[in-house]
């Protein structure tokens, strides 16, 4: 689970399995654009793509049972 809040800690959007969303096609798009690596299809990989007003965000990374763990956060501008 991915999930961005803004400076008063109020969820912004999240996301739980990259390719179950409306946005996985842009999605795959958008990472051959910005020079990302390909999620595999059907993986459980959480992504988003979303534009961000200018400011602070905090970003949760967890399992789907909210369990924490190792993980790998990448942020790319997208021309």
């Amino acid at each position: 689970m991915l999930q961005i809040f803004d400076k008063d800690a109020r969820l912004v959007i999240a996301n739980d399995n990259w390719n179950d969303g409306t946005l996985a096609a842009d999605l795959r798009t958008t990472t051959v654009t910005v020079g990302g690596f390909a999620l595999p299809e059907g993986s459980k990989d959480a992504a988003l793509l979303v534009t961000l007003d200018p400011g602070a965000y905090t970003v949760n990374i967890a399992d789907s049972a909210g369990r924490s763990g190792v993980s790998l956060a990448e942020v790319y501008e997208v021309p």
